[in-house]
């Protein structure tokens, strides 16, 4: 994974911030892939904006650096099998929402 480090201390930062709040949100970062999947979504004219934002937020949760920690340190998998089911994940999330 590109950038795995620099991700990881990012992700590691997020979380003691929010730690150390006192309602323990966690401080909103900038959700560029959130804008980036709004931004592809918007040719197509038959979604509504709620929809799309419903997507956009489902495929972010999937395939963000996140996920893919997640893949490598909890289950254990190779950083092939994680990118291949990040992948899988993502099409899921897409024939789902949008059948």
């Amino acid at each position: 994974m590109t950038n795995e480090t620099a991700f990881r201390t990012c992700l590691g930062l997020n979380l003691q911030a929010s730690a150390q709040t006192q309602d323990g949100k966690t401080p909103c970062r900038s959700a560029r892939r959130i804008q980036a999947f709004l931004k592809a979504l918007e040719s197509e004219s038959d979604i509504l904006r709620e929809q799309a934002r419903s997507i956009a937020d489902a495929l972010g949760m999937a395939t963000g650096a996140e996920a893919m920690i997640a893949l490598l340190d909890i289950a254990g998998l190779s950083a092939e099998e994680a990118r291949a089911l990040v992948a899988e994940t993502a099409e899921a999330v897409c024939d789902r929402m949008l059948a």
